[in-house]
């Protein structure tokens, strides 16, 4: 009987080593760029989704108590402003926490300040009493004020709505995880909406207050820089 002798092929040390070297590369080049897609995917569902509940509040609330600037609302941007909203606008909301005025605790909103898109320091909202603040059953946070005099004159607004889409978590910055709605002419708008209040600003080396627009129209948080 003969005897075969079998040679069985494998790689070398220095081809495997290769190979992974390449394949590391590809991955460091591919997975920032899948993260940041997710991170979009999930900010523009969740602005959505936010936008919706607050809005369909809003026309729920006035259907049965009349528009917003008779809710014993005196446009004078107070606390007092921002509990006569909330008394008619906390009914139409699945609310998971009510933190009213004052946010001690940083259980709605960070107890710290919030930073601008292009990275300057903005200010704190939770120890602010202007503002009602409550978060949501779907991990929202929602902060409102009432509008100024001027507001209301210049512009039919009403009120203005902060929106932290992961609550107190960070990164607590504006067009990254805070967005803006406007309450007025009887809809919730925009804010950045072109020809519109804060239009322009959603660029990186700016404040970022008009990224609500953005996002909501493109899907993404890709700003440009200028």
């Amino acid at each position: 009987m003969s005897n075969f002798v079998t040679k069985l092929k494998a790689f070398t040390l220095a081809e495997v080593l290769i190979t992974l070297g390449i394949i590391g590369v590809v991955a460091a080049m591919t997975i920032p760029n899948l993260i940041a897609n997710v991170k979009d995917k999930r900010t523009y569902t969740q602005l959505k989704a936010t936008q919706s509940i607050l809005s369909n509040a809003v026309r729920l609330a006035e259907e049965e108590y009349g528009d917003m600037s008779g809710w014993d609302v005196e446009m004078k941007s107070n606390e007092k402003d921002a509990k006569a909203i909330a008394k008619v606008l906390r009914q139409f909301l699945k609310i998971a926490t009510d933190c009213s005025t004052y946010d001690e605790k940083g259980l709605c909103i960070p107890a710290a300040k919030y930073m601008l898109l292009n990275g300057n320091p903005h200010g704190e909202y939770y120890n602010n009493r202007n503002y009602y603040k409550i978060s949501l059953l779907n991990g929202s946070s929602i902060w409102w004020r009432s509008a100024t005099q001027d507001e209301y004159k210049n512009n039919d607004r009403v009120a203005v709505f902060w929106t932290d889409l992961n609550g107190a978590k960070a990164p607590n910055q504006v067009g990254r995880d805070l967005f803006i709605f406007n309450y007025e002419k009887g809809s919730l708008r925009v804010q950045g909406a072109p020809g519109y209040h804060e239009a322009g600003t959603c660029k990186l080396n700016d404040t970022g207050w008009g990224c609500s627009y953005f996002v909501l129209t493109h899907g993404h948080m890709k700003y440009p820089k200028n």
